[in-house]
């Protein structure tokens, strides 16, 4: 019995350790989107599932600039990715995909968007 449950405990934890992320990434408008809405959660490691390893990078850079500034400065440098995506369309231009969110108050936002192993992933810098 006991060799049961230590199996099952066992197996239990192999299916939480190697579990795929849980990112729709079949369009590069549910990958933009999913940045997008991951940003503004401020829940940037799920952002970094939908982004290119350079981005990944830059969202990590991000994130520990924005642990090291103050509220205001937080508010600041984030408020730009807190933005609502209404609409989101995507083209192909001379082999790149560029993907234009829509309604950031200010400005609509641009991405540019890379496909890999059949899943779509989002190209861009941070500023800080």
């Amino acid at each position: 019995m006991r060799l049961f449950i230590a199996l099952g405990i066992l197996l239990l934890l192999n299916i939480a350790c190697t579990s795929e992320s849980q990112t729709t990434q079949n369009s590069p408008e549910e990958a933009a989107k999913g940045l997008f809405n991951a940003l503004k959660a401020e829940d940037f490691e799920t952002a970094k599932l939908y982004g290119t390893k350079s981005t990944q990078d830059a969202l990590q850079e991000f994130a520990t600039n924005l642990k090291m500034s103050n509220a205001e400065e937080k508010e600041t440098l984030i408020a730009p990715y807190k933005m609502e995506v209404s609409k989101v369309s995507c083209a192909e231009n001379s082999g790149t995909t560029i993907c234009k969110l829509c309604c950031n108050p200010e400005f609509d936002v641009e991405l540019t968007m890379v496909q890999q192993d059949e899943k779509w992933f989002a190209q861009m810098d941070f500023p800080y």
